[in-house]
């Protein structure tokens, strides 16, 4: 069997098999045996699904109302998170000989080392 594929698809498919050492025929038949193994796989979970919607064991939804819904939960996570107050100065126990602790100062919404963020001007940025 021959298969023409265009050059989008054949310069990876190219590019895999010199990687992995093996023959062309070699690669594309283990491709196709892999994708026929997950095509039944999703073919079978699609009957599924089909039989338990038809027997009415689940309720189909629209896809406006799961939006809605994921649209309800973020914004209850967001509304969590900000909630968690955090303290202007946050101070942490080095591991090092010198047991200084180190101190960050959060501005605006950066955590800032006085020592070294002024010199780099680099910060941890908190998300919020």
């Amino acid at each position: 069997m021959e298969i023409n594929l265009g050059t989008e698809l054949q310069s990876p498919l190219v590019r895999l098999v010199v990687e992995s050492g093996r023959t062309a025929n070699q690669f594309i038949e283990d491709a196709m045996a892999i994708y026929s193994v997950e095509l039944a796989e999703v073919r079978n979970m699609l009957n599924s699904r089909y039989d338990d919607i038809a027997a009415g064991r689940v309720t189909p939804i629209m896809r406006s109302e799961v939006i809605s819904r994921l649209r309800e939960k973020s914004r209850s996570r967001q509304a969590d998170a900000q909630q968690i107050r955090i303290p202007a100065q946050l101070y942490f126990r080095r591991s090092d000989l010198t047991g200084r602790p180190l101190r960050f100062i959060l501005v605006r919404g950066y955590l800032h080392h006085p020592g070294t963020a002024k010199s780099s001007g680099h910060g941890c940025h908190l998300a919020g």
